[in-house]
């Protein structure tokens, strides 16, 4: 398998955005309001996004959580370099931005992580890279954290 571009268009840079249902804050209030206890208890806590684009979501995010660790992974080296880039340029040291193959995230270990979000590219890979998300999750998320797809 062709893991880095296997289902995944890459010839094409994606549009710029911010889902905000993808924001701690309002995770935790949806899980409140439906009666379940958020998984963070205070401002510390660890968010993981595949397929973050430019990283706008996770840059507004971590700009706005400066006590939380916020890491992010998109396939496209171009994304990357302005995900990075802005970041720098805000001075944020709480992100760190890759651009790995779901196949290269599971060979390397990670300390879980309380959200994984994925907007979009759950949709857009092969069946072999979907296994890889569901590895991903299953190994790296935080016991009753919590793991959102959502799609455009």
């Amino acid at each position: 398998m062709d893991s880095w571009r296997d289902g995944y268009v890459t010839d094409t840079e994606y549009t710029t955005a911010y889902y905000s249902q993808h924001s701690p804050v309002t995770i935790d209030a949806a899980q409140f309001f439906q009666r379940y206890r958020p998984v963070r208890n205070g401002p510390e806590f660890r968010y993981f996004e595949l397929g973050c684009g430019t990283g706008l979501t996770t840059i507004l995010m971590a700009a706005g959580h400066p006590e939380a660790y916020f890491e992010a992974n998109d396939f496209m080296p171009e994304h990357i370099v302005v995900a990075q880039d802005l970041a720098d340029k805000l001075g944020l040291k709480n992100v760190r931005f890759t651009d790995e193959s779901f196949e290269e995230l599971n060979q390397r270990q990670h300390e879980p992580y309380d959200y994984i979000m994925a907007h979009g590219i759950y949709t857009w890979v092969s069946e072999a890279n979907k296994a890889e998300i569901r590895k991903f999750v299953g190994n790296n998320i935080n016991p009753g954290g919590n793991f959102s797809v959502s799609y455009n």
